[in-house]
């Protein structure tokens, strides 16, 4: 084959792909907007929430992919809604006065990842539980957990997933347990016995906790305290970093450990601090820092 033929085998090849491309790229775009076609031209339809309801639950459980999870209080019943997009992909199980689950399995295409992900941002999962209503028990767990949660209270509140991303604000709980590779956490109010985060990469943040104990553990640790009471605090990691902001040092003691450790209080860097207090915070980890500031 001469030049001028392999160039144009080449050009025509080129063609080939980018129509290919342009065609797949046109069905995520239809998908997305939750297009379809009909008789060749795009018709554009929005997607309608699915809700259910029962009268009361003792207990939530939620296994999910990428969704937002939204838990508030509200209604005089428990409602739960989702996105009307993945029917078909969603269970439902539950019981009047024992427990509410939903789970959902995606169906893995070439593009159905990244797809999937931008719609979930768009389409969460959302429950409603009644003012006087109790929980014994919350479990949220799947891939890419992003879950806020208000005004809830709970025996067991255990959250998990790839990716974990939690925000809970006045919030009762026994125990709380958050966990994933990569785990960011926000607390804010929240009163528990036990609070326990941990990941590869384990960020926490917070203000006006009250606990018995409190543990943060990562190989790459970071928490940043205020107005925080526990008697045990324990961070841990290969590179487990704190910043703890409070009162004062009464009723506090402080240690620090690792082969390249600090600890600095109010700007000036001291050796371990042994208070005469009941709230104990230990951070250890090959590179343990701990920084406090009284307000």
């Amino acid at each position: 084959m001469n030049k001028k033929g392999k160039i144009l085998l080449i050009i025509a090849a080129c063609v080939l792909v980018f129509g290919i491309l342009l065609t797949a790229i046109s069905a995520i775009v239809i998908r997305s907007t939750g297009a379809h076609w009909v008789d060749g031209m795009t018709v554009t339809s929005s997607a309608e929430p699915r809700s259910f309801e029962l009268n009361s639950i003792d207990s939530l459980s939620l296994s999910l992919v990428n969704e937002p999870v939204y838990i508030m209080r509200g209604g005089s019943v428990v409602t739960i809604e989702w996105s009307e997009l993945y029917d078909g992909q969603y269970r439902l199980s539950s019981q009047d006065g024992g427990y509410l689950s939903l789970s959902r399995q995606t169906r893995w295409s070439l593009f159905s990842f990244e797809w999937g992900r931008g719609r979930a941002f768009l389409r969460p999962v959302t429950v409603t539980i009644p003012e006087d209503m109790d929980l014994s028990d919350i479990d949220l767990r799947g891939a890419n957990i992003r879950v806020s949660m208000d005004d809830i209270v709970s025996d067991n509140l255990d959250i998990s997933g790839a990716n974990t991303n939690v925000t809970l604000q006045n919030i009762e709980a026994l125990n709380i347990d958050i966990s994933g590779a990569n785990t960011n956490v926000t607390l804010t109010d929240v009163n528990t016995n036990s609070l326990e985060v941990r990941g590869a990469n384990a960020e926490a943040t917070l203000n006006d906790v009250f606990a018995n104990s409190i543990e943060i553990n990562g190989a790459n640790a970071e928490a940043t305290l205020t107005n925080i009471s526990a008697s045990t605090i324990e961070i841990g990691g290969a590179n487990a970093e704190a910043i703890l902001t409070i009162p004062s040092l009464d009723d506090w003691d402080f240690f620090v450990s690792g082969a390249n450790s600090r600890l600095r209080i109010d700007g000036q860097r001291v050796s371990n601090f042994r208070g005469a207090g009941s709230n104990t915070v230990t951070v250890s980890g090959a590179n343990a820092s701990l920084i406090v500031w009284t307000q």
